[in-house]
């Protein structure tokens, strides 16, 4: 029997060393009134530039890391028969601008019918529906940037021809950083929009202030973890998308 105690208070010892550890070493439930957790930078607008025009690429002004401005053409395609296609159409068109006017004269002169007036004006409203048509295939010949930012991928060069629908390049919004994170939902006590913290980022070893912006919608149920997006409240500039850190949160007392 004294065996066997001696065997379960040393168990019990181990159990308790093992649990001390796990506290000591866990970044999660080290020190309450310090709580540091990893997070990650990302960019706050990103996209990925394609399109359903099945024609040569002529210019790609920027490759991966260099920066545009907001209205710089991202991607240029050839789109030459388009044009000679609506020097056609505005040929035909005019035609049938002429045909009309004349008929109206005709019908006033009860020299035609209101069909053939009719007729005329439909022809004459389909070849400006084709025209339409066309000038919007023809402004998909040029991709302007929505934003200042940097190319982030090149995935396509200049005289290849894309694939509908599948990217060219790769961008993001420059200086539109935000920092996501995953924290216990334990934290919810607390936690809250406009709460801040602050960041030290890895690759600079520099520490930024910020301020949680969006707690996610729902609580994993496995792990009981919430995502939580953050903003930097200081001047984060030299950070770049892809970063990580550690986020330190100072929980209320009490």
């Amino acid at each position: 029997m004294t065996c066997s105690k001696d065997i379960f208070d040393f168990s019990r010892w181990l159990l308790t060393l093992a649990i001390a550890v796990l506290l000591f070493a866990h970044p999660l439930m080290a020190d309450p009134a310090g709580l540091p957790i990893r997070g990650v930078v990302r960019p706050l607008n990103s996209a990925d530039i394609s399109t359903d025009i099945a024609s040569r690429i002529v210019k790609l002004p920027f490759t991966e890391g260099e920066e545009f401005a907001k209205g710089d053409t991202l991607v240029e395609f050839d789109c030459d028969r388009f044009e000679a296609e609506r020097k056609t159409l505005s040929a035909e068109a005019k035609v049938h601008q002429l045909t009309f006017e004349n008929n109206e004269t005709l019908r006033k002169h009860n020299a035609i019918g209101k069909f053939d007036v009719d007729i005329s004006a439909a022809k004459l409203a389909k070849a400006r529906a084709e025209i339409k048509r066309l000038d919007v295939r023809i402004g998909k010949c040029k991709i302007s940037a929505p934003y200042n930012g940097r190319i982030e991928k090149q995935l396509l060069h200049e005289y290849e021809t894309p694939q509908a629908g599948k990217p060219i390049i790769s961008i993001i919004e420059s200086g539109a950083l935000e920092i996501r994170i995953i924290v216990p939902s334990s934290w919810l006590s607390w936690l809250d929009k406009g709460t801040g913290f602050s960041f030290r980022v890895d690759e600079t070893g520099i520490t930024y202030e910020a301020s949680v912006k969006i707690i996610g919608a729902a609580v994993d149920p496995v792990s009981q973890t919430i995502e939580v997006r953050a903003s930097f409240d200081s001047d984060a500039r030299g950070v770049l998308a892809g970063m990580s850190g550690a986020a330190i949160f100072s929980q209320p007392q009490g």
